[in-house]
């Protein structure tokens, strides 16, 4: 069975080892992520397949009060088309909530190549066709990661 639900403690384990399969992830304490499931309650979801988490989202308010940090897109493992759909409706239902609350852009960064790939998969395949994807010109420190980040925004459009 899968459900998309509000983060739970019970969580905070299972969300800890997903991030640890991201290098360029900073791996959240328990405290950062019961302070995000508490803040920002309708926006940090998981996944569940089976009741074990198979993705999850983690955001950020910023200072301009129509946009989010999408912080974290955490996600078990991408194997085929279904494992892609999964995260799609994820991504689809949390986009859905922003759209709700009144948030029309979402902010993220990414590394080159692969995951940017992946992002770009998930953004053209959203239901609302009314998005689209923005390059910023941003100055991102280098991590210790060694792959360039870059900063985008997904905009309602029209």
């Amino acid at each position: 069975m899968v459900k998309i639900r509000d983060l739970r403690p019970s969580d905070f384990e299972q969300i800890q080892k997903l991030a640890k399969l991201f290098p360029w992830f900073t791996i959240p304490s328990k405290y950062m992520i019961w302070m995000l499931a508490t803040t920002q309650k309708p926006y940090c979801k998981v996944l569940t397949v089976e009741k074990k988490i198979f993705a999850y989202i983690l955001t950020i308010n910023t200072s301009n009060k129509d946009e989010l940090f999408l912080w974290q897109l955490g996600v078990e493992k991408i194997q085929n088309s279904s494992d892609l759909k999964l995260l799609t409706n994820l991504c689809d239902s949390f986009y859905n909530e922003c759209m709700k609350s009144g948030i029309s852009g979402v902010r993220f960064t990414v590394p080159q190549n692969g995951p940017e790939k992946l992002i770009f998969k998930i953004t053209n395949s959203l239901k609302n066709k009314n998005l689209q994807i923005v390059q910023k010109d941003s100055k991102i420190p280098q991590t210790d990661y060694p792959k360039i980040e870059r900063e985008f925004i997904i905009k309602q459009v029209g």
